[in-house]
């Protein structure tokens, strides 16, 4: 939950470690919950800033 450090997780590094350095990456979100889910039950957000990244 956004503004609630208890029920949030920065996955940044999780993110970077499945892209590489791939041009293109896909896989589960769910699979971030691996390492543990601050907040069960709850609909997650993941939004992804990419940079130097072209269409």
């Amino acid at each position: 939950m956004p503004n609630d450090a208890s029920q949030s997780r920065d996955v940044t590094a999780e993110v970077q470690a499945k892209i590489g350095t791939s041009d293109f990456a896909r896989f589960p979100v769910s699979d971030l919950a691996a390492n543990g889910d601050p907040a069960v039950g709850i609909v997650k957000t993941l939004s992804v800033k990419c940079h130097g990244w072209e269409n």
